[in-house]
């Protein structure tokens, strides 16, 4: 059985004069109305809201694409490293 993979694109949305961009972490294959189909750019694509609800947002175009990896990044696990490395996890020293 395969991974799932995933692919960083840049997507942009068009609302009226308002452009709106955004990059995020996209299963490479993504469900249609066909069923499942490969990420490629210019597609347009639904994104779901993280959080509580069950909010979608429309429209939005695959504008650019990285190369697939097997698991992207964890954003939390690299921020929390950094820190660490940088002193900026300890804790404040007290004035006075």
């Amino acid at each position: 059985m395969s991974k799932q993979q995933f692919t960083q694109c840049k997507l942009v949305r068009q609302e009226g004069n308002t452009r709106t961009e955004t990059i995020s972490w996209i299963p490479t294959k993504v469900k249609s109305d066909t069923g499942m189909v490969k990420l490629r750019m210019g597609m347009v694509l639904d994104l779901k809201e993280t959080g509580d609800g069950d909010i979608w947002t429309r429209n939005w175009t695959v504008e650019s694409m990285s190369k697939p990896v097997d698991a992207p990044p964890d954003s939390h696990e690299l921020i929390k490293g950094h820190r660490k490395m940088t002193g900026d996890s300890l804790p404040r020293r007290k004035e006075g």
